[in-house]
């Protein structure tokens, strides 16, 4: 669960350019680039951000497992990018494949 979605998360946190949360990441749908869920997740948010053409990425750890990988010392349950590029959308979700 490391590698490119490591490198995108630590960038985007830097840059303010992610959601953190369920609920963040539910009402930024619209401007959203990637949505990466926790097995944790509520599952009525990546059927609804595959509904609005967001592409997602379902990770097999937990949400506390999440929140580590974002450096936060509580649980993370969905991550939503604003300002990612298509090639790196991409590499995030070929990384998420071969796992």
């Amino acid at each position: 669960m490391a590698g490119e979605l490591q490198k995108a998360l630590k960038e985007a946190i830097k840059a303010k350019k992610c959601g953190l949360g369920a609920r963040a990441a539910a009402s930024g749908l619209k401007g959203c680039k990637l949505l990466v869920v926790s097995a944790s997740a509520p599952a009525s948010l990546p059927e609804s951000a595959e509904g609005a053409g967001v592409p997602v990425v379902r990770l097999a750890s937990t949400s506390v497992e999440l929140g580590r990988l974002c450096g936060r010392q509580h649980r993370v349950s969905a991550v939503s990018f604003t300002g990612l590029a298509a090639a790196r959308v991409k590499a995030i979700q070929g990384e998420a494949a071969r796992k």
